[in-house]
């Protein structure tokens, strides 16, 4: 028999206590709730984006269980992102929820994680021996690689695809990228891990879909549809998924009719006329194929045909909301050829040159900019409040006066032999360099109470019941606050960018895209947070407009929804025009409301919310930052501060404010035949053409649709297009509005067909606004082709002295400012 020494006891009995918890802890755990947590979604994640997080959550015992799983990304500065989900007794529930990952130039995101179990969420689910309370996932870091293109070709599929046809999607998204000059980082995605949440395609630089049975997931086709209006570009090859998952994808953006689907071994390819000739030398493609490829003969009634075969489309572009959409309705294959080498020997594959579309749209197409920078709605917000940000400029006078100061007082002492009097000369000239500061400080702190600002810009997508809103939330408080954020239907908040000073800040998700911020303090000012968020309709919005006698008139079906204000009309025109809505939702314009350049209203006295939204207008239209201009089609922007939200920002007594600015596509409808119609000027874009020299003139640009300077004399040939529901279309009265700056210059105007322009009028030295009117025998031969073609010839500029006499030439810069054509005629039989 072993004898325990009286020094062992205490030893032995931490033993035993150990043991008895042990057993308790293992058998607590296997009766109660148990959670693995790993990386959802795409099962990727890009550093500086957000990512998604799946648990399963299992409860084994007989009563029902709450839990609530807490990340922590690494770096997150005090971050946490939760999910609180309710297990009903003897079942296993998956969940997902997104996740912010911080930038970081570490090969692996972390995460570290713990379980709280428990209503009051408190307690740790209970663990295993020598476990640690804090759990850590890992995955890839793939924003480490600056030539990863900035994410990942995600596919989405689920084994439906023919199995021909499957390898060889998969290979052209590879090629497809090595095109484009990123790598071939390409991710399988599955519906079913989507959950909702559009910010489980965040990863993504484009999206390729070839699913059949992608229409039975309605959650994931939901986050599809919202990530392309954001700006996502996605590839759909219809062959492969039919075309119900294109109806669940687009609705009614994209109605389309099947005929019947057909096999060939040989196809013609025909490039849609449209397309420039010198972007897109290949204009007809002939291939033969040793097995058959095949084709979905489609009816469509929208988007842009890029290629046919015998007059059905095979190619066709869609944009929706901010993003792009491709659908292929031909075999994959036909946009993949061999590489030869100089025996004639295939070593490789490559895109076919037609295939060039897809590469531009979907696979090199930069992500487009916001409309409206947060910087922009941010001081639209601080001005509204009336709460301003002392600048730099101003801390530093305050500083450097304080220093100078300082330092003449010192010299001056110095100087007399008197140093004893900065003992309290010192504390003078801090008092009085801090006054200006408690004085800003002060003003800016009792302009206005607590106070909450959204601004929100939307995409009106075609057909669609689900808009993305994204926008800014800008919070003011005098005092220093704890902020009630809560939000539903996936609505987010980002975090606060600045560093949280060690405090914890949670973001909990419970059930269908509900969550609230947990313990989010603001310091003394305004905070500005980046918002995402969906306003759902209760059927598609729709802007239809024709013409009447006055000019353009059309109806928003969804007005009493939106109450619109402030509304315009911009197009390819350069120039866009104010609209005027009636309470029934009726709108009309004339050739009068024409705007200038920074103009957004014709009313004469502005209010605060029109300044406001003048500001914003003014970013809108301001094309430097963007590589296209914008708009790219007809569109009728307005605002609304009538929209239901799903985020409720903070409680009690602060003040809230709400504004939208939405982008609608104007359809056109034909008027009716041989009544009078005017056509305001915004409704002509016009483009500098070709004459029949084949010259083209510089001080026009097509690609920003901007006048430029220009030196020495000229010839500019522009082609004016009437809106296709007008034609053919006869006009009986033409009026050209030309401000023009060519001092000691001639112009000459011209009007006609290409091979008879005709002379209008000569301006000598013109300087300012000039009205011309057109003969009409001169256009209505033009008009037959739906264009106006107007000729400007601008000389050289001359100087003569009081004699007569010429002194020769000099280098003067001339510039047209503005050029708008109102034709009044009418539709044709």
């Amino acid at each position: 028999m072993m004898r325990i020494r009286n020094d062992q006891w205490p030893v032995l009995l931490c033993l035993s206590l150990l043991a008895c918890c042990v057993c308790e802890v293992e058998g607590a755990e296997s009766k109660e709730v148990s959670v693995i947590v790993s990386i959802g979604g795409a099962e990727r994640a890009v550093g500086g984006q957000w990512a998604m997080i799946k648990a399963d959550v299992a409860n084994k015992s007989d009563t029902d269980q709450e839990a609530t799983i807490v990340v922590t990304p690494r770096g997150s500065s005090g971050l946490q992102y939760a999910r609180r989900v309710h297990v009903p007794a003897g079942v296993v529930r998956q969940c997902h929820w997104p996740v912010f990952t911080w930038p970081t130039d570490e090969k692996m995101l972390q995460f570290d994680y713990v379980v709280l179990q428990g209503s009051d969420n408190q307690n740790l689910v209970q663990r295993r021996m020598a476990e640690e309370v804090v759990r850590t996932v890992s995955v890839g870091n793939s924003a480490i690689n600056p030539a990863s293109g900035g994410g990942y070709c995600g596919w989405l599929s689920t084994d439906t695809e023919s199995l021909r046809e499957r390898p060889i999607v998969e290979h052209l998204n590879v090629l497809m990228r090595e095109a484009a000059g990123t790598p071939g980082m390409q991710v399988l995605l599955n519906p079913d891990k989507i959950q909702g949440y559009p910010e489980a395609f965040d990863l993504l630089s484009q999206l390729v879909i070839s699913a059949s049975d992608l229409h039975h997931f309605p959650e994931a086709c939901d986050a599809t549809r919202v990530w392309i209006q954001r700006g996502g570009k996605v590839l759909i090859h219809v062959d492969q998924t039919g075309p119900e998952v294109v109806s669940a994808l687009l609705g009614d953006a994209f109605p389309l009719t099947v005929i019947d689907a057909t096999t060939t071994n040989t196809i013609d390819l025909v490039i849609n006329p449209d397309s420039l000739k010198t972007r897109y030398p290949v204009r007809e493609v002939h291939r033969e194929f040793e097995e058959p490829v095949r084709l979905l003969r489609t009816m469509i009634e929208t988007g842009y045909v890029h290629w046919s075969m015998d007059g059905w489309p095979v190619l066709v572009q869609l944009p929706l909301g901010r993003g792009q959409v491709l659908l292929s309705f031909m075999s994959p294959e036909i946009y993949i050829e061999d590489q030869l080498n100089s025996a004639g020997q295939p070593v490789g594959s490559r895109i076919t040159t037609y295939s060039e579309q897809i590469r531009e749209a979907v696979f090199v197409q930069p992500e487009a900019p916001p409309l409206v920078s947060r910087e922009v709605l941010s001081k639209v917000a601080a001005d509204r409040v009336g709460y301003s940000v002392p600048t730099a400029g101003f801390a530093a006078s305050v500083m450097f006066g304080f220093t100078l100061a300082l330092l003449g007082v010192g010299l001056v002492a110095f100087r007399r032999e008197k140093a004893a009097v900065m003992l309290w000369l010192v504390p003078v000239l801090a008092i009085a360099a801090a006054v200006p500061a408690m004085m800003a400080g002060s003003a800016s702190r009792n302009v206005a109470g607590e106070t909450a600002i959204r601004q929100d810009v939307i995409f009106v997508a075609p057909g669609q019941t689900t808009l993305a809103m994204d926008g800014v939330a800008s919070v003011y408080c005098p005092e220093p606050s704890t902020l009630d954020i809560r939000l539903t239907d996936y609505a987010l908040m980002n975090p606060p960018e600045e560093e949280s000073g060690g405090e914890i800040h949670r973001l909990v998700w419970t059930e269908r895209g509900v969550s609230e911020w947990q313990n989010l303090t603001q310091p003394t000012g305004i905070r500005n947070y980046r918002t995402q968020s969906l306003l759902r309709l209760d059927q598609p919005s729709q802007a239809v407009a024709t013409f009447d006698a006055n000019g353009l008139t059309g109806k928003l079906n969804t007005a009493s929804t939106f109450s619109p204000e402030d509304a315009v009309v911009a197009g390819l025109s350069p120039d866009r025009m104010a609209v005027t809505f009636d309470d029934d939702g009726t709108f009309h314009s004339t050739p009068a409301d024409v705007l200038s350049s920074q103009q957004f209203s014709i009313t004469t006295l502005l209010s605060d919310d029109q300044l406001s939204r003048a500001s914003v207008y003014s970013e809108v239209f301001n094309d430097d930052p963007r590589t296209e201009v914008f708009p790219n089609e007809l569109s009728l922007l307005y605002w609304s501060d009538s929209l239901p939200s799903t985020m409720s920002l903070a409680a009690g007594e602060m003040g809230q404010q709400a504004s939208s600015l939405l982008v609608q596509p104007l359809k056109l409808t034909s008027p009716p035949v041989n009544t009078r119609i005017t056509i305001p000027p915004t409704m002509l874009p016009y483009r500098a053409v070709l004459d029949k020299y084949g010259g083209i003139g510089s001080a026009f640009s097509n690609r920003n649709r901007v006048w430029n300077a220009s030196e020495g004399s000229a010839n500019l040939l522009l082609e004016f297009s009437i809106p296709q529901v007008c034609q053919p279309f006869q006009s009986d009265f033409a009026r050209l509005d030309l401000r023009i700056r060519a001092g000691l210059r001639k112009v000459d105007v011209s009007c006609g067909t290409r091979e008879t322009l005709q002379l209008v009028q000569t301006l000598d030295s013109p300087v300012g606004l000039f009205t011309l009117e057109l003969p009409v025998d001169l256009l209505r031969e033009a008009e037959q082709g739906g264009h106006v073609l107007i000729k400007l010839s601008v000389g050289d500029a001359e100087v003569v002295n009081s004699d007569g006499v010429s002194e020769g030439e000099r280098d003067d810069t001339w510039k047209i400012e503005r050029l708008m054509l109102t034709l009044q005629g009418q539709r044709i039989e």
